[in-house]
This record gives C-alpha cells, structure tokens and sequence, in this order.
C-alpha cells in the first residue's frame, strides 16, 4: 500500500519531467530525420534502376533503395561502416566532384541533408574552402541524371545564413540558384510548433524563419533535370 501511495505522488513529477524533456521551450532539431527519411521512403520511385545515395553517411536510405531493386551506390568523404550488405548496395570514398561517374547514369538520386555541407571547411575533413560547392555540386549531379530521373532532395531551410564549418541554411535568395537547372515536382517544408513539434507549413513562413547553430525549419523536394 505504501509503494503504491509513493508510485501516485512521483508519477504526476515524472510525466512534467518527462514533456519538460520531450517539449523544450526553445525549438531544436529532435526528429528532423524521422520527417526526412520518411519523406525520402514516401517518393522512391516505383520502377527501379540505378540510384545514387549521396553524403549517405551511416543512414539507412541506400538500403531502402537497395532494398527496393535499385543498384545502389553510396558515395561520402568519409569511411562509412554499416552492420548490414546487400547484393543491390556499394559503398565507394570519393569526392562528388572526382566521381568519375558517366553523364546521364542514375535514374534516382537521393540527397538527404548532405548538399548543404559541400565545402565548408571542417566540415566532414574538407580542408579547401568552397563557398559554391554546394550549388556546383547540384550541377554536377544534374548531369549525372537521366532525363527521365529525379532526385529526392532534404535541406535546411529559413533566412539565408551559413553557419562556419556546420551547415548552410537556405532561404529566399539562396534556394532558387541550388534549385537552378531542376524542375520542381513536389515540394514540402516543416517547422517546429510551440511543443517542439514538426508540422506541414507554408513555404513563405518556412523561408522567413529565423535559425541558429541548432534549429532551422525543413525544406524537401522532388526534383527533375532540366535536360
């Protein structure tokens, strides 16, 4: 009887620690892959062929594509160990801009929070500044696509800021030249509520945002080449 009289007076102090935890009163990034992995799984191509999983890091979308009966290639700066192979699933070390891919090779590319990253210094071993890498790097990608290919694209979006050595956040001069050489099919952005939440917005309250270090709102794209 006595531990349940200390379970009914602790448990109201664990569920406000609890929302205190899960809903902090500053917005931050929690859960911004749930919202772009999920995207990226949502408008994977029915038909397979050949992917490309650029910046994949160690997630997992390449093997979703794999998975789906793409021939999948991962390509990132860095080592990358994942505790799974697959028959349809590569990984390759290289530089996007040192690939030596052939023009018009890929059906699918996903890009999922990477383009942002090209070329800051410290970020991911890069030791050569490149303040338009990350716009040349979305040229380069276009030609790698087939006419009829798409690319699944996720990056931060708000007021155009770059933050040394992190990320690039992309707004309402920023955006349109990465976008530059694509057609826009789909197009999605996310901000966070007043309980830390993620939630569908419009674009123009997405681009407005002010961000920082550790929170900006979500932009995510299906895009086709301007062939």
């Amino acid at each position: 009887m006595r531990l349940q009289n200390v379970v009914q007076k602790i448990e109201p102090i664990l569920t406000r620690l609890y929302y205190r935890l899960s809903y902090p009163s500053s917005p931050n990034l929690r859960g911004d892959r749930d919202i772009e992995y999920s995207w990226i799984a949502a408008n994977l191509p029915k038909d397979p062929g050949r992917a490309l999983d650029f910046g994949c890091g160690t997630s997992y979308l390449a093997l979703i594509a794999a998975q789906r009966g793409f021939e999948t290639t991962a390509i990132d700066l860095i080592p990358v160990r994942w505790f799974y192979i697959h028959p349809k699933l590569n990984f390759i070390q290289n530089d996007i801009f040192d690939s030596g891919f052939a023009p018009e090779t890929f059906d699918l590319i996903i890009n999922c929070s990477s383009i942002e990253h090209v070329g800051l210094v410290g970020r991911y071993n890069v030791k050569q500044s490149r303040p338009d890498g990350d716009i040349e790097a979305m040229a380069e990608m276009e030609k790698l696509l087939k006419p009829e290919g798409r690319m699944l694209l996720t990056i931060p979006v708000g007021q155009d800021t770059v933050f040394p050595s992190l990320h690039r956040v992309y707004g309402k001069r920023r955006l349109p030249s990465l976008l530059d050489g694509y057609i826009i099919e789909k197009e999605e952005y996310w901000i966070k509520n007043d309980r830390n939440q993620w939630i569908l917005t419009e674009k123009s309250k997405a681009l407005d945002l002010e961000p920082n270090r550790n929170f900006y709102g979500l932009g995510c794209f299906v895009l086709q080449a301007k062939k």
